[in-house]
């Protein structure tokens, strides 16, 4: 594996998939201010008495205007919300609709929009049809081709899903393609 080789993988991966630094951000930030608070709280309850009397009583449940109870379920509920999210975004897969293929020599990152219009391209080409009439969306495993015809003009699925297929494959990325055409054709 040479040097090239290794700076294509991680620049691809880089580029096809998203970053986590926004949620590490944000999730560090409000621990730096929950701590920074509690720090705060501490040293005014080492100056002034009557605060930590205050917090004393607060967290007996004496002498307080509502429930503690109820404050300590709602916060434990907001909390386990935020660690759900917390957990979803680590997990989550985080890809970008784009696909890579790299080579000794070089590495090619495509948007799934562009293999999608080019796709849609070729099949309008090669079917006789206007560009507007067919619509492809290109997904991680799966190629899917919309097609409305010119009214009374039969299309054969098995010729659409052949030139979709050989497009993906002339690009380099091969998928399952779906066809499906259109029940009521437009007039042209």
């Amino acid at each position: 594996m040479s040097i090239d080789t290794q700076v294509y993988t991680r620049v691809l991966r880089r580029e096809s998939h998203d970053s986590r630094t926004a949620p590490a951000v944000v999730t560090a930030s409000l621990l730096a201010l929950l701590l920074g608070a509690l720090l705060v709280l501490g040293i005014w309850m080492i100056i002034d008495d009557r605060v930590a009397t205050g917090v004393a009583e607060f967290l007996s449940g004496r002498h307080v205007a509502f429930d503690v109870g109820a404050v300590a379920l709602g916060g434990g509920i907001l909390l386990l919300l935020l660690a759900i999210l917390l957990i979803w975004l680590a997990l989550a897969p985080g890809r970008r609709d784009r696909r890579s293929r790299s080579t000794d020599r070089l590495a090619i990152l495509v948007d799934n929009g562009v293999l999608a219009d080019t796709v849609a391209d070729r099949v309008a080409e090669a079917e006789g049809l206007d560009r507007s009439n067919v619509s492809v969306v290109v997904g991680r495993t799966r190629a899917s081709v919309h097609v409305t015809p010119t009214s009374g003009v039969a299309l054969n699925p098995e010729s659409v899903r052949e030139v979709a297929r050989e497009t993906l494959t002339a690009a380099g990325f091969v998928s399952e393609v779906r066809v499906r055409i259109a029940e009521r054709g437009v007039v042209s």
